[in-house]
């Protein structure tokens, strides 16, 4: 039995998903609500998204509860201990985006972002643009019908 693929969102894929309805994002996201794929984000990439959006996109916040609601898994944030490993494996900023998405046991951090992480060998996390994860999917999928 193959274990299902896990994806932890970044505040920039998140949003991305909740305003465009043709992306790499959105596609993911609604993999997630069919539950073909596991999706999760922590409380931290929740409120930033949620504040980025009422202040830039305040139409686009609907839509975005909806899309939490039904396809992601919200977790609570690392503690500060937890977050201590992850120092040198992403920009400052970005540190607890990893450690939550490791300590969920995320395959894929998705992101546009990836300059932003460079996790080591010591972590299972990898980090991924949405389309780059998209094509993935795609191949095991095409692997499948074989």
């Amino acid at each position: 039995m193959n274990k299902t693929i896990k994806l932890f969102f970044d505040s920039d894929a998140l949003i991305a998903g909740s305003v465009s309805q043709s992306g790499a994002s959105f596609i993911l996201l609604q993999l997630c609500e069919l539950g073909l794929i596991d999706g999760a984000i922590s409380n931290q990439v929740y409120k930033e998204c949620s504040r980025n959006l009422i202040l830039k996109l305040p139409e686009s916040e609907p839509f975005f509860i909806e899309i939490v609601q039904k396809s992601l898994l919200v977790i609570d944030d690392p503690l500060d201990t937890e977050i201590k490993y992850f120092a040198e494996m992403a920009h400052s900023k970005d540190i607890s985006i990893l450690a939550a998405a490791a300590k969920w046991g995320a395959d894929y951090l998705v992101t546009f972002n990836i300059k932003h992480y460079y996790p080591t060998d010591k972590i299972d996390v990898k980090i991924s643009t949405p389309g780059k994860i998209l094509q993935k999917i795609r191949v095991l999928l095409s692997e499948l019908s074989d």
